[in-house]
């Protein structure tokens, strides 16, 4: 087995046929985050596919969207939900924890240049992480898409008692001035968080730390996503396409970064 290859039911073929296994379940996000360092064209690759099969899921079933956040939506009631302070609670520390470690970033960065070695090392973490956030939840998401989508929130669709359109994924529409549904920047924002969190700290766990860590990263996104979609503030789609593009935009900035070492983190 050549070094780098991921094996057993996660293992993406050697060539072609990669969006053959566009999805698997989520014990395999693991793998596939270790293959984003080692490998990160090939992760790309599987990333588009991902993407191409989920955008054909929804175009296939459109009622999809609207089933899923039915299910957390009262007749009289609303998105029921979305009025529990616990869960308001629980979203702004998942934001309040990306805006933490983009700063924490943004002021290691100089310092990189200035401390000993152990600090010069996280260099490459710290620009991985400003860039992440910058062009995924920054850029593509909140300056681009939620910005020129149009996309009502599931509380606003005739659906669920609101005035505009539904209208499904990847369609340009005019339901939302600002701020618009689609993608779900705090879905990106969490991703971005996970992926940035394995960065850091992936590379000095053995194996058993890696995969707790990733399980652990995975259950963080899953919550902080899914309260978005129960709270009546997001479709699924929103969320499904929010955490790829943004695994996306990590997958492209990987491959500007050198495999870390055991011990020490990556650099640039």
């Amino acid at each position: 087995m050549r070094p780098g290859h991921v094996a057993g039911p996660c293992a993406l073929p050697a060539r072609g046929g990669i969006c053959r296994r566009a999805f698997r379940p989520l014990p395999c996000a693991g793998q596939l985050l270790e293959r984003s360092v080692k490998d990160p064209g090939r992760t790309a690759a599987w990333l588009g596919c991902a993407i191409a099969v989920a955008y054909a899921v929804f175009v296939a079933f459109p009622g999809l969207d609207i089933a899923v956040s039915g299910l957390f939506f009262r007749p009289g009631e609303g998105f029921w939900l979305a009025r529990i302070h616990f869960l308001d609670v629980l979203r702004n520390l998942f934001w309040n924890a990306s805006v933490l470690l983009v700063a924490v970033a943004v002021l290691l960065l100089p310092l990189t240049f200035v401390l000993p070695a152990p600090v010069r090392q996280l260099r490459g973490w710290a620009v991985y992480t400003i860039l992440l956030y910058a062009l995924s939840t920054g850029l593509l998401v909140n300056g681009i898409l939620k910005s020129f989508w149009g996309r009502a929130r599931p509380a606003d669709v005739e659906a669920f008692g609101g005035q505009a359109m539904f209208t499904p994924p990847f369609e340009i529409a005019d339901q939302c001035q600002w701020n618009c549904s689609f993608v779900s920047g705090e879905a990106s924002a969490v991703m971005a968080l996970a992926l940035s969190v394995d960065a850091l700290l992936a590379p000095r766990l053995g194996r058993e730390g890696r995969r707790a860590l990733r399980v652990v990263l995975g259950v963080l996104v899953a919550l902080g996503s899914g309260l978005r979609i129960v709270t009546g503030r997001h479709f699924l789609s929103d969320v499904v396409f929010g955490i790829l593009l943004t695994w996306l935009v990590a997958a492209f900035l990987s491959a500007f970064r050198a495999p870390a070492r055991s011990g020490r983190g990556a650099t640039l």
